[in-house]
This record gives structure tokens, sequence and C-alpha cells, in this order.
């Protein structure tokens, strides 16, 4: 981590914590909680590619190499660059992040937990 990383941690830390008790204030607390699953299912799309590559090897090498989606807009640096191997597992995310969504069983919330442990590994 570096001294700019260090020093902006706080502050893009308080104005985060601040933005959700607003939108949890004015929005409610369902839609926060929709609008959580969403950026979860998304992040969670590295975790599911993680493990997939881990268990199955590069059996999905050849999805993995072309980009479907290269989206730069310099004002904000943001850059979004996806290949169809990532979009599957976006879908495969998203499918595990509805079936929590609708039933809010513990199965779920430990297959998300196991995802993001294997992808910090």
């Amino acid at each position: 981590m570096s001294w700019n990383d260090a020093w902006q941690f706080p502050i893009v830390a308080g104005c985060s914590l601040c933005g959700l008790y607003f939108a949890m204030e004015y929005l409610g607390k369902d839609a926060v909680n929709i609008f959580l699953l969403c950026y979860i299912a998304i992040g969670g799309a590295a975790g599911i590619k993680a493990m997939i590559t881990s268990f199955l090897g590069g059996m999905f090498d050849h999805m993995d190499k072309d980009l479907i989606i290269d989206f730069k807009w310099k004002l904000i640096d943001l850059d979004i660059e996806a290949t169809q191997f990532d979009l599957i597992c976006v879908v495969i995310s998203s499918i595990q992040m509805l079936l929590y969504y609708f039933f809010k069983n513990w199965v779920f919330n430990n297959v998300m937990a196991l995802i993001f442990c294997v992808h910090a590994l």
C-alpha cells in the first residue's frame, strides 16, 4: 500500500459509509439491499472465475482471450474489460445471488463466503 492509498482510505471509507446511510434513509433498506446484492454478484464473478480455473485448470482458456467488452472512460478513470468467460461467470454469480435473494437460506450465504475465500487465496 502506498502513501497515496493510505491517506485516501479513511476519506473513501467515510464517504462510502455516509452514502450508504443516506441511501438507506431516503431509498429504504430493501433498495440498498438489492443494490448491494447486485454489486456482490458482479464482484463474485471474479471469485467464480478463480474457483473454476483452480478446479478445472485451463479448460476455459480459449474463452478467456478475446475481449467482448472494452469500455474506457478517462474522465473518471473507468476501465471495463470482459471476455466471454467473464460474462459466463457473471451469469453464474447472478444466479447464485438471485437464489439467495429469493430463499434467504444460510446455504447460499455460505456459498458466497466460500467464493470470496477461494478468490482471496
